[in-house]
């Protein structure tokens, strides 16, 4: 049941954001995943950059970070 959650949040993700290695187990067995945004670390171009500064265009957030209980398969 977990495995279908986390390949749900990546399959739900994707469009966006890609996955960076696999899912973490951290202290009492909650599982991490870390998403970055496939533009992230492109430089764009100057005039993208400078519409973007400008506040015309909102920018996407770079990471996410997600936490899964496995107990109840809810993700945070």
């Amino acid at each position: 049941m977990l495995e279908a959650v986390i390949q749900d949040l990546i399959r739900q993700q994707r469009p966006y954001y890609l996955p960076q290695g696999s899912s973490v187990k951290g202290v009492g067995g909650q599982y991490w995943l870390v998403f970055r945004h496939r533009d992230a670390d492109k430089g764009g171009n100057f005039l993208k950059s400078l519409v973007s500064l400008l506040g015309f265009k909102d920018k996407a957030v770079p990471h996410k970070v997600f936490r899964i209980d496995p107990s109840t398969a809810e993700i945070y």
